[in-house]
């Protein structure tokens, strides 16, 4: 648990190895809590465990959205492939 609350990015992966989140967790997990929260989930509770509170949220059956396919959609994701073409670009040159 502890390490999760330091970590600077998280790599999601839902069942079958779909991508559902890449990112920066922020500060006490404000901004992983923030996009699942703006992507259906419900929202977090005073007190829970956010690494539990999204493991909860992405097995629930009651957010009707596909979170791989919400991320695909996402500015996270546009960022990543930002960041992909800029390490592609700096080993070519």
């Amino acid at each position: 648990l502890f390490s999760f609350l330091v970590q600077d990015d998280l790599l999601l992966l839902a069942k079958g190895g779909k991508v559902v989140y890449y990112g920066e967790t922020g500060h006490q997990s404000k901004e992983l809590i923030h996009y699942f929260e703006e992507h259906g989930a419900r929202p977090i509770e005073i007190g829970d465990n956010p690494a539990n509170w999204m493991l909860r949220e992405i097995q629930s059956s009651d957010n009707p959205r596909d979170l791989a396919e919400e991320y695909i959609d996402s500015p996270q994701y546009l960022k990543l492939k930002e960041r992909l073409a800029d390490v592609r670009e700096s080993q070519i040159a």
